[in-house]
């Protein structure tokens, strides 16, 4: 038996994420500026912390901001709050 592309020209597997792009040369640029010299990782990095100030700021609000890459995270994070017996 031949194998799936010989049958089909052009034909491969590929199992990149679904959600890998190109990115504008400005998300670069300031991607390059973010990613020059040492940096706290974790979320314990001066540009975390100016983000989360600013959403507190946004909202008015003194809150725990918990950035994200993936929208499974969030659903981790806020899972055991919602099934907490002593939930307000």
């Amino acid at each position: 038996m031949k194998p799936r592309e010989l049958d089909c020209p052009g034909y491969f597997l590929q199992f990149a994420s679904d959600n890998s792009a190109g990115i504008c040369p400005e998300a670069l640029s300031a991607f390059n500026l973010a990613n020059n010299g040492f940096a706290a990782s974790y979320g314990n990095d001066d540009a975390t912390h100016l983000v989360c100030d600013r959403l507190r700021e946004l909202f008015e609000a003194d809150a725990e901001i918990f950035l994200s890459s993936t929208a499974r995270q969030p659903t981790r994070l806020r899972w055991p709050r919602c099934a907490s017996p002593t939930r307000p």
